[in-house]
């Protein structure tokens, strides 16, 4: 039975691609045999692409309050911060909440996202905040594509 419900949840599950446009993406996408259509054919798992540009875009637009909730939170919970500075995590919380509006708004379970180019900060706080309230995510650097 356990099984059966893991095939229907993972048949219904939506994955956001952030940032598809930036270098050797596709490549990496490639090692899957046969690409999307591979994943959705024997996953039934839809992939919707977020190109850059909108990222980008959101990530600079997220209002100041917003920010400033999430940093207030993550900094009063944190037990010791020896780095980063204030400025490196307001933006990361800003990535977080363009990635939490875009699982919302685009009703997805999960996101990756190709990153290594500036403006946007290295991801992995926010992944492990999203993770820590159960979003379902894949985590592929850029720089990992090269190894």
């Amino acid at each position: 039975m356990k099984i059966l419900e893991a095939r229907k949840r993972i048949s219904s599950t939506k994955l956001l691609v952030l940032n598809p446009d930036y270098p050797h993406w596709e490549r990496w996408l490639m090692r899957v045999s046969g690409g999307l259509n591979t994943i959705k054919e024997r996953f039934g798992i839809e992939v919707e692409y977020v190109q850059s540009e909108e990222v980008v875009k959101r990530w600079k637009e997220v209002e100041k309050e917003r920010v400033r909730g999430v940093v207030e939170k993550w900094m009063e919970q944190a037990e010791k911060i020896i780095e980063p500075s204030r400025s490196n995590v307001v933006k990361v919380a800003r990535l977080y909440l363009v990635m939490k509006d875009l699982l919302a708004e685009k009703n997805a379970q999960g996101l990756t996202m190709a990153y290594g180019d500036e403006p946007l900060p290295v991801p992995c706080f926010a992944y492990t905040t999203l993770r820590d309230e159960e979003v379902l995510l894949h985590v592929k650097p850029i720089s990992s594509l090269y190894s």
